[in-house]
């Protein structure tokens, strides 16, 4: 943790990171940090074209209310239900931004969700989350949900938070491994040079890989994200 620790800039700004509170969800700071997030994050492909499977996916919800209604043991056929779940993954904007918050949510009333001000303005925010275990047992904690108000790139606000994390992470678990996927080539590059987080394809045969792709769930989405430049960096404590 200490390498982690050391490997970082030191942040220009002695603002100290602190929990998120439920509160800080209505602030318009908030709205545009996450939308900042998606616009970084939210598979193109998958965006364009998803208000025709909404439509679509609507109209097929439609169809087997009305089986439900008419004839309930049809209605409870399979076939729909893989259909919908088969247009369901693309998501809108408005569906990424309403999928973070409550992600982002979710994380606030754990205690898993951090971020700064500067003069009262809200302008990063980083969380963290449990992502699985390790073949020897210990836990793997995930950096997510990181973003950082465009004005105020540069003076590594994200750096400080994560280094609260990670503090954090220390005090649950001091052999937990810390996880994060990431397309973007400042973050990657700075995970690279710290030098205690190794890199990963989302394709390889590695177990954090594996584990990765069995929570994305769809091997076409995955290579996607891969061809686009993400990778998985994992930290390690014992190496």
């Amino acid at each position: 943790m200490e390498s982690f620790d050391r490997s970082l800039e030191r942040a220009s700004s002695p603002q100290k990171p602190r929990k998120l509170e439920i509160s800080d969800l209505d602030r318009p700071e908030m709205k545009d940090l996450v939308q900042n997030l998606i616009e970084h994050t939210a598979t193109k492909e998958k965006v364009m074209g998803a208000e025709i499977r909404a439509n679509i996916r609507n109209s097929l919800l439609g169809v087997r209310q009305r089986l439900w209604e008419n004839c309930p043991r049809l209605g409870e056929l399979g076939f729909l239900a893989k259909v919908i779940d088969r247009v369901y993954p693309a998501y809108t904007m408005k569906e990424h931004f309403e999928g973070s918050m409550r992600s982002i949510k979710g994380m606030i009333e754990k205690g898993q969700a951090f971020g700064i001000e500067v003069d009262g303005k809200l302008v990063a925010i980083s969380a963290y989350r449990k992502f699985g275990d390790n073949p020897d047992g210990r836990e793997i904690y995930e950096l997510t949900k990181g973003s950082t108000l465009p004005e105020f790139r540069g003076r590594h606000y994200g750096d400080m938070i994560n280094q609260e994390i990670f503090r954090e992470i220390n005090g649950i678990s001091p052999e937990a491994l810390v996880t994060t996927v990431t397309a973007n080539k400042d973050l990657k590059a700075k995970l690279t040079a710290t030098g205690v987080f190794k890199e990963y394809s989302l394709l390889a045969p590695d177990f954090i890989a594996k584990l990765f792709r069995e929570k994305v769930g769809d091997e076409g989405e995955v290579r996607r994200m891969e061809e686009k430049g993400s990778r998985i960096y994992l930290f390690d404590p014992k190496i």
